[in-house]
């Protein structure tokens, strides 16, 4: 017997069939949850490893392969995928069971990391350990523009005006900015000046390495009192970066070298 003689000799079966079909079909509809952007977090963790100043081969020799070998040893890896730059490294790790708990991988990749500091260069900067979420996506996107100002170079105005405030309204998690760059201090070394006083470049970034610090020495108890001990040697303006004595001869900073405030490198383009 076929569907169509069934439906003919059974009608009250059959319309009860699609109304019952009908009715779990608002239900679902109903009680189905919608999401513009829904949570997916893929089973993949990447790292970034800053090492400004450096050359590609040198960071893969020094940075690179040590990473690689310490996030080896991480249980389940399917694939991993390294680039050195000349600006540092980036290490993406693809993991095999979807189920994995990303977070929990993301803190087992920085112990590993953590676990070889040593053998890392000192100059390594800050390192930075995430994981690929749709949550971290941007749901807003917003392009400013000015015919007198030249935004790239208005990262202080972007972020006192914008930035601060966007970041206060409740739900926002980040807010980033893109093409315009904070400021940074350029110190154009002269080659003849630097020869002439007799100095060095190993002498010259020794010496400003270690005079920009804030510590803490503990803590002194007198008179009852318990006091903290901070030595603090940070620099507040250029005037004092200027003025930085090189040596035992008395030649300040600003006698070899041009000190000033420029916006960071920028790697991109934008235009609108």
């Amino acid at each position: 017997m076929s569907i169509a003689e069934l439906s003919i000799k059974r009608p009250v079966t059959t319309v009860m069939f699609f109304v019952t079909m009908v009715v779990v079909g608002l239900i679902a509809a109903l009680r189905l949850p919608l999401e513009a952007f829904p949570s997916v977090s893929f089973p993949v963790v990447f790292m970034q490893l800053p090492y400004a100043g450096s050359t590609p081969e040198e960071v893969e020799r020094t940075v690179l392969r040590p990473a690689e070998e310490a996030l080896a040893t991480l249980s389940g890896v399917q694939n991993m995928q390294g680039t050195a730059r000349a600006d540092g490294a980036t290490v993406v790790v693809m993991f095999k069971d979807w189920e994995r708990d990303v977070a929990i991988a993301a803190s087992e990749a920085r112990e590993r990391i953590d676990a070889i500091r040593d053998e890392l260069p000192e100059e390594l900067q800050r390192i930075f350990v995430g994981n690929f979420s749709t949550d971290d996506e941007a749901v807003l996107a917003v392009r400013l523009a000015s015919e007198t100002v030249n935004l790239a170079n208005s990262y202080e105005l972007i972020e006192r005006e914008l930035k601060r405030r966007l970041e206060r309204v409740p739900g926002v998690a980040r807010v980033q900015v893109s093409g315009a760059t904070p400021n940074e201090v350029e110190i154009a070394i002269h080659p003849d000046r630097l020869t002439a006083y007799n100095l060095s470049l190993n002498d010259l970034a020794s010496r400003l390495q270690a005079l920009n610090f804030s510590v803490s020495a503990g803590q002194i108890t007198d008179g009852g009192q318990r006091l903290r001990v901070q030595p603090v040697g940070e620099l507040t303006d250029l005037d004092q970066l200027r003025n930085t004595v090189l040596g035992t001869s008395g030649v300040r900073l600003g006698d070899i070298a041009d000190v000033r405030l420029k916006p960071a490198r920028v790697d991109v383009g934008r235009r609108l």
